[in-house]
């Protein structure tokens, strides 16, 4: 199978997505091996405060199996408010949220983070 040929989001990816009406889907990234093809996919959920928060999905076409089988990992979410629901949604059970952390305070000195006005609503 070409990579080219996986390179559009298959229905059974669209289906999971459409599930998380919440999400804003935005970007993936797409990559084939010889026995998967693997879709990594990036959305926003909007917050109240004017900020966003992001979700991370990954999803994995086998081809080594009879039935073409494929997974559904999520791999995160910034938003303490949907990362239950998200959880419930896809897997059919409620796992607790980890606290996503900002970067800018907790690496002191690093230039390249992305500083949050708190004094912003």
């Amino acid at each position: 199978m070409s990579g080219e040929e996986y390179s559009k989001l298959p229905d059974w990816v669209k289906e999971e997505l459409e599930k998380l009406e919440f999400v804003q889907w935005d970007r993936f990234t797409h990559w084939t091996e010889p026995d998967q093809a693997v879709w990594r996919i990036y959305g926003w959920i909007d917050r109240k405060d004017s900020h966003e928060d992001f979700v991370h999905l990954e999803f994995i076409q086998n081809f080594d199996s009879e039935e073409n089988s494929h997974d559904v990992y999520f791999l995160g979410t910034s938003s303490s408010e949907y990362s239950e629901k998200i959880h419930e949604t896809l897997y059919g059970e409620v796992q607790g949220h980890v606290d996503c952390r900002r970067v800018e305070n907790h690496a002191e000195g690093l230039e390249n983070v992305i500083e949050i006005d708190t004094t912003r609503e």
